[in-house]
């Protein structure tokens, strides 16, 4: 796991939050070093995004790799589900999110899941 994001204390989900996984594959002809360009310029539109911005994003690269496995998991950390879905509006919404979108649609393709976190906290001992 090689963090794109890295988690800032102060802007990490103490609580929990959402997480979006994206399973994808290289689309036909893209070399490899095509994903080390995209997590770059993943990185460094959040930089920009101000509140906008992910609290964390993660690159996963599978131990194996085949026909049925994704080439490359990318995870992204929002607070909660609005914060996701301001993250989204605004890459949508920006020149610098939409040449984003662009670049990550030209390099590949994915599967999209949602999940929402939550803290879970053990009980002290003897209580």
């Amino acid at each position: 796991v090689s963090p794109i994001v890295a988690p800032d204390p102060d802007t990490t989900p103490a609580d929990g939050g959402t997480i979006a996984t994206y399973a994808c594959n290289r689309h036909h002809g893209i070399h490899p070093s095509a994903i080390d360009d995209l997590t770059a310029h993943i990185a460094g539109v959040n930089a920009d995004m101000g509140d906008a911005a992910l609290a964390a994003a993660y690159r996963i690269n599978p131990l194996t790799t085949g026909p049925q496995s994704a080439d490359v998991i990318l995870v992204a950390v929002a607070e909660n589900t609005e914060a996701w879905a301001t993250y989204i509006a605004t890459l949508n919404t920006t020149p610098a999110g939409q040449q984003l979108i662009r670049h990550f649609n030209t390099v590949v393709s994915c599967d999209l899941n949602l999940w929402r976190s939550e803290r879970v906290i053990a009980a002290p001992e003897g209580g």
